[in-house]
């Protein structure tokens, strides 16, 4: 059971005690973690079947499951309870490997299976928003070591996300964007279709957005060079990234329209990229206002070095 809940703001709260079960690596040895890691293959029949898969003659390459530990259910058990999709994308059968050390094809691989199964939870009537993101070590609040990401979709659009498309809709959200675009300090790097940059209002210490050079709405209609161009520039963002802050705990996220919200046209996808270099504080919690240490043009210089 999961239930749906609101703040005094009116914001989503879910309240999820089956996620209290899920297991945590990090409390044990690394050769523990391998011995017993559900992800690995071999151990298929350790997850809930799988609903998405790339293969090779080698086997499975990228691996989609439910999660057994969702933060809701797939349907309501009644009335008031949350609902939704949440997967786990396991994004290499090798448990040594990150997603840094994935080559451009693999890594592209990766997220063409981001793009499928967010096209398969549009499909959904019911859902009107979906979010892929990653969480890359314990700092990052994973609790498996494997690689992966995961897929979770619900059917309302979260107040901030819905207050975002309205800043699409009203064009200041634009003008900000552009603004950073046209502004060569902040670059990062170029690769094809594709652009990464450090905001001049990140939040996060290395703070980094790709994203395509084309207005694209929602993510899930990525062109294949596209997905390909943000592979590379990713890959090569990741690597920067890890050489310059000896490989950081991150999250990743897959910023995208919802696929029910007036306006949702004018929205640009992106990539967010930021490592857990330092922790959310007292005043960050109390008025959702972060204080960014490291100026934003600082560290897209060092990450421009290095690409």
């Amino acid at each position: 059971m999961a239930e749906l809940r609101r703040d005094l703001r009116g914001e989503a709260v879910i309240v999820s005690p089956g996620r209290a079960q899920r297991p945590y690596d990090f409390r044990s040895a690394e050769e523990d973690r391998r011995a017993r890691c559900p992800f690995c293959p071999g151990r298929e029949d350790q997850t809930p079947p799988e609903v998405d898969a790339v293969r090779d003659k080698d086997g499975w390459r990228v691996r989609v499951v439910a999660n057994r530990y969702p933060a809701f259910p797939r349907t309501p058990e009644k009335e008031g309870d949350a609902f939704g999709v949440h997967e786990v994308i396991i994004e290499t059968p090798d448990h040594g490997r990150s997603l840094a050390d994935l080559d451009a094809s693999e890594l592209t691989a990766v997220m063409e299976t981001w793009r499928r199964r967010l096209l398969t939870a549009r499909e959904d009537g019911q859902i009107a928003f979906a979010s892929i993101f990653k969480n890359h070590g314990a700092r990052a609040g994973a609790s498996l070591e494997h690689a992966h990401s995961q897929l979770m979709a619900i059917p309302f659009v979260p107040k901030k996300v819905a207050a975002e498309v309205k800043a699409w809709r009203d064009g200041s959200a634009a003008a900000r964007l552009e603004a950073d675009l046209r502004d060569g300090d902040l670059a990062v790097g170029r690769e094809g279709a594709a652009l990464a940059f450090a905001p001049s209002f990140a939040r996060f210490p290395w703070e980094t957005w790709i994203l395509p050079e084309a207005t694209e709405a929602r993510f899930e209609d990525a062109s294949e060079a596209t997905l390909r161009s943000t592979a590379r520039l990713l890959l090569k963002t990741l690597t920067a990234m890890n050489s310059l802050l000896e490989r950081p705990d991150y999250h990743l996220l897959v910023s995208t329209a919802p696929f029910q919200a007036d306006g949702a046209e004018t929205y640009r996808w992106r990539v967010e990229l930021f490592p857990r270099l330092t922790q959310v504080a007292g005043f960050e919690w109390a008025t959702d206002v972060f204080v960014n240490q490291t100026p934003p043009d600082s560290a897209a210089a060092r990450l421009r070095g290095r690409l």
